[in-house]
């Protein structure tokens, strides 16, 4: 594939403060969560790229790959 020619941006989600390391996309594909150096862990609208505030209403949400270091399914791990 050609990413020029093949894909196009929809959106663009600006909050992190440090560089994006993991991307998941919910399992409807409406949601997408990011992890960054800053250890933050983000929450995006697909495909408006608006971030949502209240990751505690997200937790439940079933998601297509597991790849962010930071989850609710992680809680206690991290000190």
């Amino acid at each position: 594939y050609d990413c020029a020619l093949d894909f196009r941006r929809v959106g663009q989600g600006l909050g992190h403060t440090g560089a994006v390391l993991h991307v998941d996309f919910s399992a409807d594909g409406r949601v997408l969560r990011s992890s960054c150096t800053a250890c933050e862990l983000l929450y995006w609208e697909v495909p408006s790229g608006r971030q949502l505030g209240r990751s505690s209403q997200l937790r439940d949400l079933a998601w297509a790959s597991h790849t962010v270091v930071f989850d609710w399914g992680l809680s206690g791990v991290w000190p």
